[in-house]
């Protein structure tokens, strides 16, 4: 007879079932006779799979006895409602301004994009794994965001750069003899422009001579003063910020609408996805930098 072919799982399971019902090889080999496993009548066989069988049962009935460990039940509680406290960490705000952030504010763009480095948050990491929905919708939020706070900082400049050809520079506090535009102007002619407030009605602009005499005039929007210089200087300041919405390429203005419209949805629904989360409390088994000493959640 040829050698015998090494036990599947099917046929493990069967013994291992008997043997915990404390059976021996020789009752387990008579009952496999009705099977349509191989015949087994070598005694080594059912020792070797003792040998087996007692050390899963250590294992198992150590990790029982862990499970049932009421300091191991409360460190894991403590654990779980760090996670959770960390999910709430990963929520993007779906109302924050991108139009006033700048690429090169790395800070204030990390401040809205960036996963925090935190140890509750590291360790959430290893309990969602990369393509958990939340962190997959978190990075396209932040590509979003991302892309319309680029689509911001092109127009900005390119304002900037007209603005700058009209002899009108960019500055706030230069004094009443330099003519100025100050960052407000930059970012109100920008939200219309952007289409993140209504038209700029004519009765919101107006100018206003800095004293009687005085060679230079305010620009004023809602009775702000956003730019300061000669009659001839303001006329072209109120002429761009007026016509702003039909002086820059249009393909910008909707880009940018576009980057915005989905990072809103997308913040939106990882808002959702967070919510839900918290409220069933599911995460990896897989262990993290704390929870590994007893084995992960």
């Amino acid at each position: 007879m040829g050698q015998k072919p090494p036990p599947g799982a099917e046929e493990l399971e069967f013994i291992y079932e008997r043997m915990a019902r404390g059976l021996g090889g020789l009752d387990i080999q008579e009952e496999m006779k009705d099977t349509e496993f191989p015949l087994r009548t070598d005694g080594r066989f059912f020792r070797q799979r003792r040998k087996e069988f007692e050390a899963a049962r250590k294992v198992l009935e150590s990790g029982i006895a862990a499970e049932q460990d009421p300091l191991v039940t409360e460190k894991r509680r403590e654990h779980e409602t760090q996670l959770v406290s960390a999910l709430s960490m990963l929520i993007m705000d779906p109302e924050i301004n991108m139009a006033e952030l700048h690429v090169w504010t790395e800070t204030g763009l990390e401040n809205v994009t960036a996963i925090p480095d935190t140890l509750d948050v590291r360790c959430l990491m290893h309990h969602l794994g990369s393509e958990d929905s939340i962190l997959v919708t978190h990075r396209k939020s932040a590509d979003a965001f991302k892309t319309g706070v680029e689509l911001s900082t092109l127009f900005e400049r390119q304002l900037a750069d007209r603005l700058k050809a009209a002899n009108l520079p960019v500055q706030d506090g230069g004094g009443e003899r330099d003519p100025q535009i100050n960052s407000q102007y930059l970012n109100t002619a920008k939200a219309a422009a952007l289409g993140l407030e209504q038209r700029v009605e004519a009765s919101r602009l107006r100018r206003i001579q800095l004293r009687a005499g005085h060679p230079f005039f305010w620009l004023q929007l809602d009775h702000a003063n956003i730019a300061l210089g000669s009659a001839e200087q303001i006329d072209t300041a109120e002429a761009i910020h007026r016509n702003i919405r039909t002086s820059f390429e249009p393909e910008l203005t909707l880009k940018f609408r576009e980057a915005q419209t989905s990072y809103v949805d997308l913040a939106l629904t990882l808002g959702r996805l967070i919510a839900v989360r918290i409220q069933q409390r599911t995460f990896n088994k897989g262990p993290c930098e704390v929870c590994e000493v007893w084995g992960g959640l």
